[in-house]
């Protein structure tokens, strides 16, 4: 059983690996130091991959919070789950008034569990178990809006299975405690970075009122420059109206050009005797939150053999819709014996 590492005894750690710093003699080759953010970055983040102690720990500690959360029948959960949540989950618990130094440093994993499990829907009371869709009417109900359009826009399996609990950061839904360590970590920058939100933001207008008032400034400058050689001063009201057309100018000026796509006409080809071909495809009404899909069944001469036209709800995104289209092609060319 691991406990959780407190800031002081992460410190600790950390000062007993970087204690020789600085100590190196005169005519030895020094180490180039670098800062611990950098170090435990990811080298695909221009990093070094170094763990973080504290987020590795958290993620030790995940493991034995998903198994209070996903192996109901263990030994572990009963006992746990008698004394502090025995009216709810372990995401759902809370700390308690005696809590034990094990329990205490597992709940302080609570939130990587919540952010890595999820919900894979199978056969449900919300679904149309014969057709394989969303009960729309039934899901609007018991739903607000945006929740229930989220629902809607999960894609179901034809295969109907149970629900199940998964964990959302590998592949196949199981647990492994580096994906738990990659979620500490982002946590831990979202954290970072929103408690120097204010500091970007107020560097961010500095940029936006230096520019207009050196646009400003130039323009008075040109006008002063006008009326010493006999034209017309400008009223102030065009000289900032000028200024913020010529930011706009400059903006459009720097934005890159957008390239032209030359798409390559392509013909159908047919395929062998004795086989068919389902060509398929998918449009999105992204206004009305649903998705079309067509399927049209050829043999090797070209003629038309079975054809499918098809309009459902379901909030979904090009890729799901493109891959919901080869499904209907599937199911429909079984249907009709091909």
């Amino acid at each position: 059983m691991h406990g959780k590492i407190g800031k002081t005894g992460s410190m600790a750690l950390k000062e007993k690996f970087l204690s020789m710093a600085g100590k190196e003699k005169h005519n030895e080759r020094k180490m180039v130091w670098m800062k611990w953010n950098k170090l435990r970055r990811p080298k695909a983040k221009g990093g070094m991959g170094f763990r973080d102690l504290k987020a590795f720990n958290l993620a030790l500690l995940a493991k034995q919070g998903w198994r209070l959360q996903h192996e109901s029948n263990s030994l572990f959960y009963r006992v746990f789950k008698s004394k502090y949540f025995p009216d709810n989950s372990f995401v759902d618990a809370c700390k308690g008034r005696n809590p034990s130094y094990v329990w205490h440093s597992i709940l302080a994993a609570q939130p990587i569990i919540r952010q890595g499990m999820h919900w894979q829907i199978g056969n449900d009371t919300l679904i149309d178990s014969d057709h394989g869709l969303w009960r729309v009417d039934l899901v609007r109900e018991l739903f607000l809006n945006f929740e229930a359009e989220n629902i809607l826009s999960i894609p179901l399996s034809t295969r109907m299975p149970p629900n199940k609990l998964v964990w959302a950061a590998t592949p196949n839904g199981t647990f492994i405690v580096k994906s738990a360590y990659w979620i500490a970590m982002e946590m831990k920058e979202e954290e970072q970075e929103g408690t120097s939100g204010n500091a970007s933001q107020s560097r961010l207008w500095k940029t936006i009122w230096l520019a207009e008032f050196m646009a400003i400034a130039w323009n008075i400058w040109r006008n002063r420059n006008g009326i010493r050689h006999g034209k017309e001063p400008k009223k102030k009201e065009n000289l900032i109206l000028e200024a913020s057309r010529f930011i706009s100018e400059f903006q459009v000026v720097q934005d890159p050009p957008i390239p032209s796509i030359c798409r390559s006409q392509t013909s159908w080809l047919p395929p062998e005797p004795s086989v068919y071909k389902a060509n398929v495809d998918g449009v999105l009404f992204k206004n009305l939150s649903s998705v079309g899909m067509g399927v049209l069944i050829r043999d090797y001469k070209g003629q038309v053999v079975a054809a499918l036209s098809q309009r459902f709800f379901a909030p979904l995104g090009p890729l799901e819709v493109e891959a919901k289209a080869m499904e209907a092609s599937v199911i429909f060319a079984r249907d009709v014996g091909i």
